[in-house]
């Protein structure tokens, strides 16, 4: 486990742990993050699961509800923790691309049904 903080003064728990999807690289609930044990060098994944508890604190209890039940919500919320993720390093030092990040917003588990110039339009 680490500790990081999101606007500098909450405390953020970071698991490191393989009980997920397997689709899945990392993923934030409530207050904290949960990142494959593989991905504990990336530093962009974190930033991306930083920026989910950050919308968290933003709007505590719709946040949740948002991202569940509105596409448009949920889509803006992937959408600027991609464009965060896009600014650092991934455990080989080289950022997401553009492409990599619209293809990620593009998976089937998002449930967005973006074409591939609908994610890149998103992300920019």
């Amino acid at each position: 486990m680490q500790w990081r903080s999101v606007y500098r003064v909450i405390p953020v728990p970071i698991f490191y742990t393989d009980e997920m999807a397997d689709d899945v690289g990392g993923y934030a609930w409530l207050g904290a993050v949960w990142i494959r044990a593989r991905y504990a060098n990336d530093e962009g994944l974190h930033q991306h699961e930083l920026e989910h508890v950050r919308q968290f604190w933003t709007l505590p209890i719709a946040h949740g509800l948002l991202y569940k039940f509105v596409r448009r919500y949920r889509l803006w919320s992937e959408a600027a923790a991609y464009k965060i993720q896009m600014k650092f390093p991934n455990g080989n030092g080289v950022p997401l691309t553009l492409v990599g990040a619209a293809t990620h917003l593009r998976s089937k588990r998002y449930r967005f049904g973006l074409t591939v110039e609908q994610a890149m339009e998103a992300l920019t």
